[in-house]
């Protein structure tokens, strides 16, 4: 678990908000033990769950990620610069700290922040001094001002330089692939601390490159690990938060470990989403306060739903109590605080609050 310190104050001040909305006026109910429940088998209690996909906020779209600006040289990075009618400027020189490279006969220029078209443009025209028509090209053969950071279950997490047009499947490839013990569903990329969907389990397992995305500088990739099961519980319960899953664990001793149902919850419409943020699925389970069951099927109660790691189980309150009312609000209610959980919303500097954990 990361240092609660990297948390931004807001993501922080929503987690507050959200326990203070489901503590205030709250009434705590009695528990459910579960073994007052008369459990079907884990198998006949899936077979019922009817999940419905969440609709993504933001649509991956491939042709918008590869038609992205063209790269910005930065400090650090090596230009080669030719020039056909004069060998004697040819020049391969890092970009100093002050944005600048220096050349025969040109001097000082700058190259910082500048594409490889617009740098060629500038070196020619003050060029024309001294040569007739010049013809020159310019591009980036080292990268080092532009990074990834890669961490969790992979081989060598660390930074890596952007390479140019580095794709997810390069990075990962870089960082030497995964370990064993990651939990690829529950993998997750940010970009200047926004959530960005990609379906790691279809690009992984099933060879769908339309999740191959291309990276731009200082995102983010992490990789958690299977052994660290979490689940969370959110909503009208008296202590919402995340729950470690010991062996196996149902709904109902979740929904226990959360301190039962607040005054305001609506107990016959709790939610599971299941697939993590990448691939979210929603499935309502309508439940019977006074019989301890679902109410479609009596043999399938919440004691015989298994949890999955990652599993986010919502309890709704009256108002947000139908799922088409909860893809409404997924994006601004759930994702926050997941995010808080895994504290990867950074600030720009991301590579200062980095540099002491994975190099």
């Amino acid at each position: 678990m990361l240092n609660n310190k990297l948390i931004p104050n807001w993501i922080l001040s929503l987690l507050l908000a959200f326990f203070v909305i489901g503590c205030a006026s709250a009434k705590i109910k009695e528990d459910i033990q579960p073994a007052q429940l008369q459990p079907t088998t884990q198998g006949e209690a899936t077979q019922q769950l009817s999940f419905q996909e969440i609709p993504k906020e933001k649509a991956l779209s491939v042709k918008e990620e590869r038609e992205r600006k063209e790269y910005l040289i930065g400090v650090g990075d090596t230009i080669e610069v030719k020039v056909l009618e004069d060998e004697k400027i040819d020049y391969t020189q890092e970009v100093q700290p002050d944005g600048k490279i220096s050349l025969f006969l040109i001097g000082d220029i700058y190259a910082a922040e500048k594409t490889t078209t617009r740098l060629r443009e500038d070196i020619t025209n003050v060029l024309q001094k001294y040569v007739v028509k010049p013809h020159v090209t310019v591009r980036v053969t080292g990268y080092k001002s532009k990074k990834t950071y890669i961490f969790g279950e992979i081989k060598t997490p660390g930074i890596f330089p952007l390479n140019g047009d580095m794709y997810l499947l390069d990075a990962i490839a870089h960082a030497g692939g995964l370990t064993q013990d990651a939990d690829i569903r529950g993998s997750l990329l940010t970009r200047n601390g926004q959530f960005i969907p990609v379906d790691f389990e279809s690009l992984l397992k099933k060879g769908d490159l339309q999740q191959n995305v291309l990276l731009e500088p200082y995102d983010i990739i992490y990789f958690p690990s299977i052994l660290d099961r979490k689940v969370y519980v959110l909503g009208e319960v008296n202590r919402p938060g995340v729950y470690n899953i010991r062996g196996e664990m149902n709904i109902m001793e979740a929904v226990s470990l959360a301190g039962g149902f607040t005054r305001d919850a609506k107990e016959d419409s709790l939610l599971l989403i299941r697939g993590g943020l990448n691939s979210p699925k929603v499935a309502q389970l309508s439940y019977d306060d006074k019989t301890k069951e679902m109410k479609k099927g009596s043999f399938l109660n919440l004691a015989s739903i298994d949890l999955e790691s990652q599993d986010i189980i919502y309890v709704s309150p009256t108002k947000f109590a139908t799922v088409e009312r909860f893809f409404q609000r997924f994006h601004s209610i759930i994702e926050p605080i997941v995010w808080a959980e895994r504290a990867v919303v950074f600030s720009p500097d991301v590579e200062r609050a980095f540099l002491g954990r994975i190099e």
